[in-house]
């Protein structure tokens, strides 16, 4: 019975070692493929920091260039800025000085018609009627 129990048993220890040998070919298979991509992987992370460093090396400069020309506006537009404020009051000044002449004007036109209606009436008073 012995005989029968190990030659019962060792059909069954024939198929769990092939089992564990499949298993362990598959692991391994499995476990190298698995690698195999994870360093594949790994590559194609490595190229992508790369591409995001020549990026930020090129945006960077171009963001410099930006700030510089930015700076250069700025100063542009304060000192059109400043020589508009400067035009502003020499149209100010212009405007006052417009009126004042206006005033003049017609200060002048008031005492050109009150000269000429005196000497109307000088004209009048010298001429003896007709």
């Amino acid at each position: 019975m012995a005989d029968e129990k190990g030659s019962a048993l060792a059909p069954i220890i024939i198929a769990v070692i092939g089992l564990i040998g499949s298993l362990g070919g598959a692991w391994i298979a499995t476990g190298s493929r698995f690698e195999s991509e994870l360093k594949e992987n790994q590559e194609s992370v490595k190229d992508l920091q790369n591409e995001i460093g020549n990026i930020k090396s090129q945006l960077s400069g171009k963001i410099d260039e930006a700030n510089k020309q930015l700076v250069e506006m700025r100063q542009l537009l304060g000192s059109a800025q400043k020589e508009n404020e400067a035009l502003q009051a020499r149209i100010n000044d212009l405007k006052s000085q417009i009126d004042a002449a206006n005033k003049t004007v017609e200060q002048a036109k008031e005492a050109n018609k009150t000269l000429t209606e005196s000497i109307k009436l000088r004209r009048q008073l010298v001429r003896p009627p007709q």
